[in-house]
């Protein structure tokens, strides 16, 4: 019994579609959709949350330059 109410608990976050995240980068992530596409390259998601894009984000924002 207590699975049940503990997985109703937990919200299910909605995926976006790319193109969305990228028109609304500025105002989702303080950062330009050029980001963005930096963040998202080779991953081959078509649709993320928004979680998973912040992630993606720092991970790139991270990275050290050669």
């Amino acid at each position: 019994m207590a699975e049940k109410s503990e997985a109703a608990a937990q919200p299910v976050k909605p995926s976006v579609p790319v193109q969305e995240l990228l028109a609304h980068a500025g105002a989702l992530f303080s950062c330009g959709p050029e980001v963005l596409e930096g963040a998202f390259y080779g991953s081959g998601k078509t649709e993320l949350t928004v979680d998973q894009a912040r992630i993606l984000i720092d991970e790139f924002l991270g990275r050290k330059v050669l």
